[in-house]
């Protein structure tokens, strides 16, 4: 290992952190690296609003404020954020050299009143190097995980010598969801949907150990065939897809039951036999499928994961353990012991969710998300204060999808439906928010060891960036012993 990094031309520190990674030491064209540059702007831009909306609330925020002086619809600034990825993604500079030698990337002369170019701006700091530094490696990840999906839309398609498994129509979907990811999470929910369509024809497929887990257990659509509840679903007057694509308001797919006289029920007693005993057991099949094939849907995972983004809010609550250790002021749970309801975003710039994940782990607090403002605990019986919580979250995001499966036809069938259509919106909810918090867990884990190395590594660069002292006196004579310094003779300075 140690021979390769000699002889490969890339600084040592970036072969490491490819960790053995062919893709990540692999330049990138010049349409990667402008998307690349597209991608972290508009990261770091959303990042930038919701930490000036924070210090604008709060003074007194702690934490050094990243591109402070970038102007994010600047041509100059997005100019230099390009060069600078260039650097990093093809030439594989590292961040001291570029900042000390490919300054013209970022800093500019600005002309004044008297066209003097006297005034120097530089659009980019050393921190904000750094910060492209961290986020060209999450986009490298991001494009190696969207290459990998891709490649399996067109293997399902017969690309590589299989059987076409994949109809057109899911082929232009599953891609037009994946180009439009912006995050792994998306793309990775592009693969539990093609999973949940066609499960039965990738767990035939020769892959790799990590796949063959992935691919465990029967999809939705194929437990649907099975039953015959994909019958009942083609009643509900839209499908899964048709409500993704309606999240995102550029389709108004409607809901088609105008002209159903039927009550659910009679269309659930049609699959009465051999699977079914009665009709109500194959309703709530036919909902339980319908709620599956929602839960798995992007679009509709899309909309979820970022509306709870904006709205989802930590509740913290002591344990009986932690009710008998954390008395003291002087403990470090003592400040979030009953934290009440704080917005997620107001965790970015500090390391807090760290000290609450450890107290977790410890058994001394409970942490759970939300997306109510009540705050409805009386220290009495917590466990059903959490379940109940989490039951009127689900309900939050039942309320915000309800709307693209709504009829608005008059007549007691269609009311009928919607209560359906409803149910199954609230048990794709249950099923979807669990997902949607254990990823946000892991990415406030994520944001809050960035703050702590961040700050790690200024207060080390503080103690080093230093220069050497300059004694104000001068060696005027040498003598005695002539300038041999050994056991010998003697070294006589005088100043």
């Amino acid at each position: 290992a140690d021979d390769d990094i000699r002889t490969t031309d890339i600084p040592e520190r970036i072969q490491m952190r490819a960790a053995g990674h062919a893709e990540s030491l692999r330049p990138l064209s010049d349409d990667e690296v402008g998307e690349e540059a597209t991608w972290i702007v508009s990261q770091l831009h959303k990042r930038h609003m919701r930490t000036k909306e924070l210090r604008s609330r709060d003074d007194e925020a702690d934490g050094a404020e990243l591109f402070k002086h970038a102007e994010f619809l600047s041509e100059r600034f997005l100019a230099g954020v390009v060069e600078v990825l260039k650097h990093m993604s093809h030439d594989f500079y590292e961040v001291p050299y570029i900042y000390r030698h490919c300054r013209e990337l970022f800093v500019t002369g600005e002309n004044d009143d008297e066209g003097d170019e006297s005034a120097v701006r530089e659009w980019l700091t050393m921190d904000d190097l750094w910060s492209l530094y961290d986020h060209e490696q999450q986009f490298r990840g991001f494009l190696a995980s969207r290459r990998h999906v891709l490649n399996l839309i067109r293997r399902l398609s017969g690309d590589s010598g299989d059987t076409a498994a994949i109809s057109h129509s899911d082929y232009v979907y599953g891609s037009e969801v994946v180009l439009s990811a912006n995050c792994v999470e998306d793309v990775s929910d592009v693969v539990e949907w093609l999973q949940a369509r066609y499960g039965r024809e990738m767990r035939g497929w020769a892959a790799t150990q990590q796949t063959k887990r992935a691919q465990s257990g029967v999809g939705a659509w194929e437990q649907a065939e099975r039953d015959g509840t994909d019958r009942l679903v083609a009643r509900m007057g839209i499908s899964a897809r048709q409500v993704g694509e309606n999240t995102l308001e550029r389709s108004t797919h409607v809901v088609e039951d105008s002209s159903s006289d039927a009550l659910p029920l009679e269309a659930a007693r049609e699959l009465v036999g051999a699977r079914f005993a009665t009709a109500e057991s194959a309703l709530r099949a036919g909902v339980a499928t319908f709620a599956a094939q929602l839960a798995v849907d992007p679009y509709v995972r899309r909309h979820v994961r970022t509306y709870c983004e904006a709205h989802a809010r930590v509740v913290v609550r002591a344990t009986d353990r932690g009710l008998r250790e954390i008395t003291d002021a002087e403990h470090p749970a003592f400040a979030f012991k009953f934290l009440r309801q704080k917005p997620v975003a107001e965790f970015s710039g500090s390391a807090q969710f760290l000290a609450i994940s450890r107290a977790v782990d410890d058994g001394l607090l409970r942490l759970a998300f939300s997306l109510t403002d009540e705050y409805r605990f009386d220290g009495k019986n917590d466990d059903a204060v959490f379940a109940t919580d989490a039951e009127r979250s689900a309900m939050v995001i039942a309320r915000q999808l309800e709307k693209h499966v709504r009829s608005f036809a008059v007549h007691d069938a269609a009311d009928a439906w919607n209560t359906v259509r409803y149910d199954a919106v609230l048990q794709a909810a249950r099923a979807m928010l669990p997902l949607v918090w254990r990823e946000t867990a892991q990415r406030l884990r994520a944001q809050a060891a960035e703050y702590v190395g961040d700050m790690c590594r200024r207060a080390l660069q503080t103690r080093i960036d230093v220069q050497p002292p300059r004694p104000n006196a001068r060696v005027i004579v040498v003598a005695g012993g002539g300038f041999d310094a050994s056991s010998r003779g003697a070294l006589r300075v005088v100043y």
